[in-house]
Protein backbone atom coordinates (compact mmCIF):
# COMPACT_ATOMS: atom_id res chain seq x y z
CA UNK A 1 0.00 0.00 0.00
CA UNK A 2 1.25 3.76 -0.65
CA UNK A 3 1.26 6.34 1.54
CA UNK A 4 2.13 9.74 2.43
CA UNK A 5 5.31 9.27 4.89
CA UNK A 6 5.13 12.41 5.77
CA UNK A 7 1.62 12.30 7.74
CA UNK A 8 2.33 8.41 8.64
CA UNK A 9 5.15 10.29 10.49
CA UNK A 10 3.51 13.01 11.63
CA UNK A 11 6.03 16.13 9.92
CA UNK A 12 5.19 18.43 7.64
CA UNK A 13 5.43 17.86 4.10
CA UNK A 14 8.66 19.18 2.74
CA UNK A 15 12.38 18.12 1.19
CA UNK A 16 14.09 19.91 4.24
CA UNK A 17 13.56 17.94 7.48
CA UNK A 18 14.37 18.44 10.89
CA UNK A 19 16.24 14.79 11.01
CA UNK A 20 15.72 14.62 14.58
CA UNK A 21 12.04 15.03 14.57
CA UNK A 22 11.59 12.54 12.16
CA UNK A 23 13.40 10.17 14.38
CA UNK A 24 12.16 11.19 17.54
CA UNK A 25 8.43 10.54 15.94
CA UNK A 26 9.36 7.17 14.32
CA UNK A 27 10.59 6.19 17.89
CA UNK A 28 7.38 7.16 19.08
CA UNK A 29 5.00 5.46 16.80
CA UNK A 30 6.89 2.45 16.56
CA UNK A 31 6.71 2.03 20.67
CA UNK A 32 2.68 2.48 19.70
CA UNK A 33 2.49 0.19 17.28
CA UNK A 34 5.10 -2.34 18.70
CA UNK A 35 3.61 -5.67 18.16
CA UNK A 36 4.38 -6.53 21.58
CA UNK A 37 1.83 -4.35 22.58
CA UNK A 38 -1.25 -6.78 20.70
CA UNK A 39 -4.02 -7.98 23.03
CA UNK A 40 -4.51 -11.07 20.70
CA UNK A 41 -3.13 -12.10 17.19
CA UNK A 42 -5.26 -9.86 15.26
CA UNK A 43 -4.33 -6.57 16.77
CA UNK A 44 -0.91 -7.81 16.09
CA UNK A 45 -0.94 -8.57 13.01
CA UNK A 46 -2.40 -5.17 12.69
CA UNK A 47 0.31 -4.02 14.52
CA UNK A 48 3.16 -6.06 12.74
CA UNK A 49 2.05 -3.82 9.52
CA UNK A 50 1.70 -0.75 11.00
CA UNK A 51 5.37 -1.40 12.10
CA UNK A 52 6.63 -2.49 8.61
CA UNK A 53 4.86 0.91 7.31
CA UNK A 54 6.98 2.90 9.53
CA UNK A 55 10.11 1.16 8.82
CA UNK A 56 9.56 1.66 5.09
CA UNK A 57 8.64 5.43 5.67
CA UNK A 58 11.34 6.16 7.85
CA UNK A 59 13.84 4.41 5.81
CA UNK A 60 12.45 6.27 3.17
CA UNK A 61 12.73 9.64 4.51
CA UNK A 62 15.80 9.61 5.94
CA UNK A 63 17.73 9.14 2.83
CA UNK A 64 17.53 12.05 0.64
CA UNK A 65 17.21 10.63 -2.78
CA UNK A 66 14.17 8.70 -1.69
CA UNK A 67 12.72 11.39 0.53
CA UNK A 68 12.91 13.90 -2.87
CA UNK A 69 11.51 10.32 -4.84
CA UNK A 70 8.30 10.51 -2.61
CA UNK A 71 7.92 14.05 -2.76
CA UNK A 72 7.65 13.71 -6.32
CA UNK A 73 5.41 10.94 -6.32
CA UNK A 74 3.16 12.84 -3.91
CA UNK A 75 3.01 15.27 -6.92
CA UNK A 76 2.44 12.70 -9.81
CA UNK A 77 6.08 12.56 -10.88
CA UNK A 78 8.56 10.48 -11.54
CA UNK A 79 12.01 10.69 -11.97
CA UNK A 80 11.60 8.27 -15.32
CA UNK A 81 9.85 11.57 -16.41
CA UNK A 82 13.02 13.52 -16.93
CA UNK A 83 13.29 14.24 -20.58
CA UNK A 84 15.86 12.32 -22.69
CA UNK A 85 18.53 15.16 -23.47
CA UNK A 86 18.75 16.42 -19.85
CA UNK A 87 19.49 12.68 -18.48
CA UNK A 88 21.99 12.83 -21.33
CA UNK A 89 24.04 15.70 -20.00
CA UNK A 90 23.77 14.09 -16.22
CA UNK A 91 25.33 11.13 -17.38
CA UNK A 92 28.19 12.49 -19.96
CA UNK A 93 29.20 14.45 -16.88
CA UNK A 94 28.39 11.12 -14.57
CA UNK A 95 30.92 9.38 -16.87
CA UNK A 96 33.52 12.23 -16.88
CA UNK A 97 33.50 11.74 -12.85
CA UNK A 98 33.63 8.08 -12.90
CA UNK A 99 36.94 8.55 -15.40
CA UNK A 100 38.34 10.62 -13.20
CA UNK A 101 37.95 8.65 -10.26
CA UNK A 102 39.37 5.75 -12.04
CA UNK A 103 42.80 8.19 -13.07
CA UNK A 104 43.43 9.55 -9.14
CA UNK A 105 46.55 7.88 -7.41
CA UNK A 106 47.14 9.33 -4.73
CA UNK A 107 44.99 9.33 -1.32
CA UNK A 108 45.03 13.34 -1.68
CA UNK A 109 43.80 13.55 -4.80
CA UNK A 110 41.07 11.08 -3.84
CA UNK A 111 40.42 13.29 -0.65
CA UNK A 112 40.40 16.59 -3.25
CA UNK A 113 37.79 14.44 -5.38
CA UNK A 114 35.59 13.66 -2.57
CA UNK A 115 35.65 16.67 -0.94
CA UNK A 116 34.40 18.63 -4.33
CA UNK A 117 31.60 15.78 -4.87
CA UNK A 118 30.24 16.84 -1.22
CA UNK A 119 30.56 20.40 -2.13
CA UNK A 120 28.60 19.49 -5.54
CA UNK A 121 26.14 17.28 -3.67
CA UNK A 122 25.90 20.14 -0.62
CA UNK A 123 24.40 22.49 -3.74
CA UNK A 124 21.94 20.22 -5.12
CA UNK A 125 20.69 19.25 -1.58
CA UNK A 126 19.62 23.53 -1.29
CA UNK A 127 18.68 23.86 -5.15
CA UNK A 128 15.94 20.90 -4.72
CA UNK A 129 15.01 22.49 -1.89
CA UNK A 130 14.63 25.74 -3.60
CA UNK A 131 12.67 23.65 -6.46
CA UNK A 132 10.63 21.86 -4.32
CA UNK A 133 9.47 25.64 -2.34
CA UNK A 134 8.48 26.79 -6.03
CA UNK A 135 6.63 23.64 -6.84
CA UNK A 136 9.29 23.55 -9.80
CA UNK A 137 9.01 19.93 -10.40
CA UNK A 138 10.28 20.06 -13.66
CA UNK A 139 13.64 21.46 -11.78
CA UNK A 140 13.00 18.96 -9.13
CA UNK A 141 13.30 16.08 -11.48
CA UNK A 142 16.77 17.08 -12.80
CA UNK A 143 17.89 17.89 -10.36
CA UNK A 144 17.32 14.94 -8.21
CA UNK A 145 18.29 12.67 -11.10
CA UNK A 146 21.70 14.53 -10.70
CA UNK A 147 21.43 13.75 -7.07
CA UNK A 148 21.14 9.83 -7.43
CA UNK A 149 24.13 9.48 -10.18
CA UNK A 150 26.44 11.61 -7.55
CA UNK A 151 25.57 9.89 -4.62
CA UNK A 152 26.61 6.68 -6.60
CA UNK A 153 29.95 8.84 -7.34
CA UNK A 154 30.71 9.63 -3.80
CA UNK A 155 30.08 5.95 -2.98
CA UNK A 156 32.34 4.71 -5.47
CA UNK A 157 34.94 6.81 -4.77
CA UNK A 158 34.22 5.93 -0.63
CA UNK A 159 34.97 2.38 -1.79
CA UNK A 160 38.18 3.05 -3.95
CA UNK A 161 39.66 4.74 -0.53
CA UNK A 162 39.29 1.12 1.21
CA UNK A 163 40.51 -0.64 -1.36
Amino acid sequence: MSFNYFDLLQIPVSFSLDMRTLENNYLRLQSIYHPDNALNEKEKMNLINASADLNIAYKTLNCDVARAEHLLSLFGMKLEQCKSHLLKQILETTFLAHETLQNIETFDQLDQFLSEQQDKRKKLLSDIDKAFLRKDFESCLVLVSNLKYLEGIILKGNQQRIL
